[in-house]
């Protein structure tokens, strides 16, 4: 789940910084063009936004525990973040647009908000891979480790009781042959 969820807060970053190429071009007071065609792709990278969330996992915030451990102490691993939904990121197709210089200038205001929220989501998914890779890895070492410890044991008893089988089987035989 943490992945799908990194791979779609990777393509909303890219959508994020289209709409951002969008709102600069239309406020800008040198654009000859029809500021309606770019809010026509500004709206459908909007709308993108949110069907990369709901794709994701990301509509709604997400927060569970992981449970692993060899040895039952300190096993479970929380993840929590949050939602990244267009209206979660504060960049909604009916509060911005870029139709005008001046409403562009707002969706830009309004996006480096959003990329600053999203930065936020994408540190908190990354940072609970990062703590499940290691736990994973620390769990794997246990296994590896106590099984190594055990068969260690085991070998020392077999070692033992087939010295104390020599031994026994000598004895036995020295008392057949007097």
């Amino acid at each position: 789940k943490l992945q799908i969820a990194d791979g779609a807060l990777n393509n909303i970053s890219n959508l994020l910084d289209r709409a951002a190429t969008l709102a600069t071009q239309a406020a800008s007071g040198s654009f000859t063009g029809d500021r309606n065609v770019l809010d026509a792709e500004f709206q459908g990278v909007l709308a993108e936004i949110d069907r990369e969330a709901n794709v994701g996992g990301l509509a709604s915030a997400t927060s569970y525990s992981v449970f692993i451990s060899n040895d039952g102490a300190n096993g479970s691993v929380s993840v929590s973040f949050g939602s990244a939904t267009a209206t979660d990121l504060g960049v909604t197709a009916s509060t911005t647009s870029v139709t005008s210089a001046a409403a562009a200038q707002a969706a830009l205001t309004s996006i480096s908000s959003a990329i600053t929220s999203l930065g936020t989501i994408q540190g908190n998914v990354g940072s609970a891979e990062n703590r499940l890779q290691f736990a994973i890895s620390l769990a794997q070492s246990q296994i590896v480790n106590k099984t190594a410890a055990e068969s260690r044991i085991r070998d020392a008893n077999i070692a033992e009781e087939s010295a104390n089988l020599t031994r026994y089987s000598i004895l036995n035989q020295s008392g057949l042959a007097s």
